[in-house]
């Protein structure tokens, strides 16, 4: 909802109600096609055009068309979209004796456009390879004479032509009777109305990561159509099968997932819960889930940080994975931590640091003697432990300055933030 627009939505409302009536401040109650949302979009009901939740001349909010879908096109989720009869621009197919190529109109829409008549040269179209051709051979399009089947609202025969070539042929048009084709029994056959796909209006259910709602279509019968893509938020469909599907999210370890679920980061970048196993931390995970509290990471379970000290053990340090998401959340991954400088040698011979910031692998190594804001372009020298030597974002040409590692319980000194760089985005250093 736009902040300008309320004030504007607010002084349109207010703007005569000192000294007016009451009838006059209350004019926009009881009004048709009313909305809340200015600028808020929907489908008209028969999906053929968009509507807009807009002002109007009596400053009152109304569902507005404002955009007609073209012939290829319907609208869902509020905007007009491709209804696509084929799926690659290019790709070809054979309509009886003629070649048709899939083609896009002036709106991106994709349909079958005929190309080529082969019968024109006494042909016929052979799509037996990967692309269609006329051949003086004919090419079998069905198995049997007689045989059925749906194409569309069109009921389709196996026919023999004057050469003996078996091929589809329009024979039932059940959309001139208002009826549609329906192939769920033995044989294809023109039935009356149309096949809910949900039984209740208004009912909600996920999709992947999408909610979905119950619509009453233009003919009589329910339909599924989007509603809201959950990613948008950083959240996850979640559906107790009841109807009331809803995004939301989670909390590592397992904070908003049911009993026997573990909250695990999706390729979209969104936590959410999954069902949880029997895998434990260091297990292979590539067959199996893990359990609960754990994510799998690259065939592993690992164990959620947000600190160097919540990995349980000395030989474990927090990698930050996911920093470009701006979560605080990391995994717990084998090898010494060049936070606490723990799991290495307890002597001065050897401090711990990364040796592979973009995977997140640690080494230890002999320490080094620079300290937080040295030079370390020429690498002659080692930055002390807790260091380490960092490209200085824009730099032209590269200069590497020795900066301090940092998580939330080590934060950076006044005038510095704890961040990532595009180079080394699994190491957040005071920058």
């Amino acid at each position: 909802m736009k902040y300008s627009s309320l004030l504007m939505l607010g002084f349109a409302l207010l703007g005569t109600s000192c000294g007016g009536s009451n009838d006059d401040s209350n004019k926009c109650l009881g009004v048709q096609e009313a909305c809340q949302d200015i600028d808020a979009t929907k489908c008209s009901s028969d999906l053929k055009y968009v509507q807009t939740c807009s002002m109007n001349s009596d400053g009152c909010l109304v569902w507005t068309q404002t955009d007609s879908c073209d012939q290829k096109q319907t609208c869902s989720s509020g905007k007009c979209v491709c209804t696509n009869s084929c799926d690659t621009q290019g790709q070809g197919q054979c309509q009886g004796d003629k070649i048709q190529t899939c083609t896009a109109d002036q709106d991106g829409c994709l349909d079958w456009v005929d190309t080529t008549d082969c019968a024109a040269d006494n042909k016929h179209c052979d799509d037996s390879g990967n692309t269609p051709v006329c051949s003086d051979e004919c090419s079998n399009k069905c198995d049997s004479a007689g045989d059925l089947r749906c194409s569309g609202e069109i009921i389709q025969t196996c026919t023999a032509d004057n050469d003996g070539c078996l091929d589809w042929e329009d024979t039932t048009d059940c959309a001139a009777d208002n009826k549609h084709c329906d192939d769920s029994g033995e044989s294809p056959v023109c039935q009356d109305g149309c096949t809910d796909e949900c039984d209740t209006v208004d009912a909600l259910r996920c999709n992947i990561f999408t909610v979905q709602h119950c619509e009453l279509g233009q003919d009589g019968c329910k339909y599924w159509r989007d509603s809201q893509d959950c990613t948008e938020s950083n959240e996850f469909c979640q559906d107790p099968q009841d109807g009331t599907a809803h995004c939301t999210t989670c909390e590592p370890p397992s904070e908003g997932c049911e009993q026997g679920e573990r909250c695990t980061m999706s390729n979209f970048g969104v936590f959410f819960c999954l069902p949880a196993g029997d895998v434990a931390e260091g297990g292979d995970c590539s067959s199996a889930d893990c359990q609960a509290g754990l994510i799998c990471l690259d065939g592993t379970c690992f164990s959620y940080c947000e600190n160097a000290s919540d990995c349980a053990s000395q030989d474990q340090h927090c990698v930050w994975a996911w920093p470009e998401l701006g979560t605080s959340w990391g995994v717990c991954r084998p090898g010494c931590d060049p936070i606490l400088q723990t799991g290495c040698y307890s002597n001065e011979e050897s401090a711990c640091y990364y040796s592979d910031p973009e995977a997140g692998t640690t080494e230890c190594w002999i320490p080094g003697s620079l300290q937080e804001g040295d030079d370390c372009s020429d690498m002659s020298q080692f930055c002390a432990p807790g260091l380490d030597c960092v490209l200085e974002p824009g730099s032209d040409p590269y200069e590497y300055y020795c900066r301090a590692y940092c998580d939330p319980e080590h934060p950076c000194p006044q005038g510095k933030s704890c961040q990532s760089t595009s180079h080394m985005v699994m190491l957040p250093v005071c920058l």
